[in-house]
């Protein structure tokens, strides 16, 4: 385990490790990969949200003020 966390810290931990360790504690081991900025689908959505909160919270439209 020692080397383990050796190789965790200086961040060269091989997914072989990780799965032994998943294994060892009873767990499943997930792996994957998440984008550093949103798409434009995802900002288009997240603006979309803000609007209809918005609207149902405010009863205001963009832009107005009260």
């Amino acid at each position: 385990m020692f080397q383990t966390e050796r190789s965790e810290q200086n961040r060269s931990i091989s997914l072989y490790q990780l799965g032994r360790m998943a294994r060892a504690l009873e767990c499943d081991l997930v792996y994957g990969l998440v984008p550093w900025r949103p798409s434009l689908e995802d900002r288009a959505m997240e603006l979309v949200e803000q609007e209809l909160w918005r609207k149902r919270y405010t009863g205001r439209k963009a832009g107005r003020r009260a």
